[in-house]
């Protein structure tokens, strides 16, 4: 049979974004026509490459199989169009955890962006175990994630560090005490993150068992939510230094002096057994070369409104 360029562009760009509808608006074809497309792909290849469940679309064992190879034909056509001097072109998807999507990575992606123009980032920013499930199931190219994740299928390198922090309103007694012992810890109300939340694997990690002790007054999947709560009196929080540094310096909230070990690493995560996308190739490289300038993310710039960037924040329930 013959594949197109158009079919492969189709197949892939509905496992992108997720329906034939969306798929279509984003390489300008009607849906019709993209339908029609899929399923001429599909009858030549004598496979489905999605199943059909009510109005959802789950890409089946044989489309897991030719997604990347499809990924590596529309880049290498692309490789073609631009010539031996051409520039970086193409989509990125990225998935990546709340601090680093809301106090880290977006002056990076505008600097990456401002060197190669031509690229379009779709950013999506969920907890950590939610970003490896979407780098399993090619709903994103490259993570950014908080916690240490085990997963097979994964491949996680380290990035940068981050420095995490106890902090409680200034009226607080625990403030007059010069290191805060795990007891006294104990008999404070917690405000912390859900479950397969970076911060919260920290949290976990340094109280060990003492930990399910916790006197949990809220559970909030957002960090700034749980900063509001914090400075309104509700409770001790562990949280990234980057998320409270205002907070701080204002003096709305203030830092408790503990024992707790609570610096992590945020790491950068991608499919293992596939070779790497150019962009995404390109990507990864800035990422580590940016660590090797010493630059300060906390410090990057703004990101400017005319750049194609998607962000998405995942609701939880």
């Amino acid at each position: 049979m013959k594949i197109t360029l158009r079919q492969a562009q189709i197949f892939v760009g509905i496992v992108d974004t997720g329906s034939i509808s969306a798929a279509s608006e984003r390489i300008h074809i009607s849906q019709a026509a993209a339908s029609m497309a899929l399923k001429a792909f599909e009858d030549g290849l004598g496979q489905a490459l999605f199943e059909r469940h009510r109005k959802r679309l789950n890409i089946t064992d044989y489309g897991i199989w030719l997604l990347p190879k499809a990924r590596q034909l529309l880049e290498l056509s692309q490789s073609i169009e631009q010539g031996p001097n051409g520039q970086l072109t193409g989509a990125l998807m990225l998935g990546v955890s709340q601090t680093i999507g809301e106090h880290v990575i977006g002056g990076f992606n505008a600097e990456f962006l401002s060197k190669h123009p031509r690229v379009s980032l779709q950013l999506e920013v969920m907890n950590s175990d939610d970003v490896c499930e979407r780098i399993l199931n090619h709903r994103a190219h490259i993570g950014l994630i908080e916690g240490v994740i085990n997963a097979p299928g994964i491949n996680v390198e380290p990035w940068i560090t981050d420095d995490l922090v106890v902090v409680t309103a200034p009226e607080n007694p625990i403030l007059n005490c010069e290191k805060v012992s795990q007891k006294e810890l104990l008999q404070q109300a917690w405000l912390v993150r859900e479950s397969g939340s970076g911060t919260r694997m920290v949290l976990e990690r340094a109280l060990g068992e003492a930990f399910e002790k916790l006197d949990i007054a809220h559970q909030v999947n957002h960090p700034e939510t749980l900063i509001e709560l914090c400075i309104q009196g509700q409770g001790l929080l562990c949280v990234s230094r980057r998320a409270a540094q205002h907070s701080l310096h204002s003096g709305r909230l203030c830092e408790v002096d503990t024992d707790l070990k609570l610096i992590r690493t945020f790491y950068v995560v991608t499919r293992s057994g596939e070779a790497q996308s150019h962009i995404s190739r390109v990507y990864c490289e800035n990422l580590q070369l940016a660590v090797g300038e010493n630059r300060s993310h906390s410090e990057f710039i703004a990101i400017p409104n005319r750049y194609l960037i998607k962000v998405h924040h995942k609701s939880f329930i």
